[in-house]
């Protein structure tokens, strides 16, 4: 859909809601409270004051460059061009792309990585028939988690099966209290990000669910967007040496209902919207 508005910036976005919790520290380390939107170089300094140098496939340097105004070949195209150039185009005064810029801080290893599957399938697709442009289900996968993408982690694997089974009620409310010490959510996607200035019900991600022996109480520490950065990526290649077309290993979850990311999800009354917190359907798992 064509942008008919220009977004409007705010600095303290991330005190709205919980949901923003695992992107705050990477906008605090920009240091950032004027009232205009960051510029390009102030995207850079962020991944630049990074202890570890944040890379493409083949190590050059990511970097945030104005958007093109048109994609002539496949080279130019946006996902080729981080693969081989390092290069994240990115639009100013953008909410989405904005948001992108904090993810690329975040999580390096499982961005890169789905730039590499993302560049490899397509590039296969494309070598088959250089005319075709309907998308593999790999290429599939990687836009649904890379635009609306979260993380569940626990060490329950009772929880993690109560969000396949779509028992939301149960999950959300009378489980509430284990969220952040048996279950923990952290929101992947760039696009998530962007509804969150504006929530609204209805609001649904696509879920990795990563069953781990590592009490979630552990990944608190200062490690622990790092390790669930490496988490996801390793979840993800284990998922495709299984599945290569990676169908299935993404969830349907009402992110709304994590306890604390909606004003209204304090009362279970929230939970009774069968529209949004929707009920399994039969034969929902086969492909």
């Amino acid at each position: 859909m064509a942008k008919t508005t220009l977004d409007t910036w705010h600095p303290e976005f991330y005190s709205t809601s919980n949901l923003f919790d695992p992107i705050k520290p990477a906008f605090k380390a920009m240091n950032y409270h004027t009232p205009e939107w960051p510029t390009l170089n102030e995207y850079q300094s962020l991944l630049s004051s990074h202890s570890t140098k944040i890379t493409n496939f083949i190590d050059l340097p990511i970097q945030f460059v104005n958007q093109a105004s048109a994609c002539s070949t496949f080279e130019s195209q946006y996902e080729p061009r981080i693969y081989l150039k390092g290069e994240v185009q990115t639009r100013l005064k953008n909410w989405h792309d904005f948001f992108q810029v904090l993810v690329w801080k975040t999580f390096p290893k499982t961005k890169k990585l789905l730039n590499t599957l993302h560049y490899q399938a397509s590039t296969q697709r494309l070598s088959l028939d250089s005319t075709n442009k309907q998308r593999t289900p790999v290429e599939n996968f990687i836009t649904l988690f890379d635009e609306c993408g979260i993380i569940i982690v626990s060490h329950n694997a009772e929880l993690l099966k109560m969000i396949k089974e779509f028992q939301w009620e149960t999950l959300f409310w009378e489980n509430r209290e284990a969220f952040n010490t048996d279950i923990a959510c952290f929101t992947f996607g760039h696009a998530m990000y962007e509804k969150a200035i504006n929530p609204y019900i209805g609001m649904t991600a696509n879920a990795i669910l990563i069953h781990t022996d590592k009490a979630i109480s552990d990944m608190a520490d200062k490690r622990g967007l790092d390790l669930i950065d490496t988490l996801t990526s390793s979840t993800i290649t284990k998922n495709l040496e299984e599945t290569p077309d990676l169908k299935g290993h993404l969830t349907p979850f009402p992110l709304l209902g994590v306890p604390n990311w909606h004003k209204d999800n304090n009362e279970k009354r929230f939970y009774l919207n069968e529209n949004y917190f929707r009920k399994k359907r039969r034969n929902q798992d086969r492909p």
